[in-house]
């Protein structure tokens, strides 16, 4: 497995942990796929958004961006399972939080981005933009 998919992984299992939420997963399949996954509300996914790269006193650095979608039926108002009250918690969550994953050392995730994503009558999505910094040595 890639270290992606690992550091994508230990995004799920923080916010499992830390929400009232059992549909919560990293990002599978399709585009459309992942969206569907998002039907049994409220639903959590987490998706690697891209890296910057930079050199830095011969080391590669690189700035990486996941980003949190969070589906709900209701904006705010009710209760733990309102929109604003998941992307609070999500966002708590993962501040500072910096996992450990085989062979990467990652600085602390830094939210950098709330963004209000769409809806439909059924469901509202946000999605929460999160960023951690590796350095490699080649």
């Amino acid at each position: 497995m890639s270290f992606l998919a690992d550091i994508e992984d230990a995004i799920v299992a923080r916010l499992k942990d830390a929400l009232a939420v059992t549909n919560v997963d990293g990002a599978r399949g399709t585009w459309q796929e992942v969206m569907e996954g998002l039907f049994s509300l409220p639903g959590v996914r987490v998706v690697y958004d891209g890296s910057e790269f930079a050199m830095e006193n011969q080391l590669e650095r690189e700035d990486l961006s996941f980003t949190v979608l969070f589906a709900c039926r209701d904006i705010r108002g009710a209760g733990r399972d309102d929109a604003y009250s998941l992307l609070e918690e999500g966002r708590a969550a993962l501040r500072r939080y910096s996992p450990e994953v085989a062979d990467v050392v990652l600085a602390p995730f830094v939210p950098v981005r709330a963004l209000f994503v769409g809806g439909d009558p059924n469901k509202v999505v946000y999605a929460l933009t999160v960023k951690t910094r590796i350095k490699r040595r080649i």
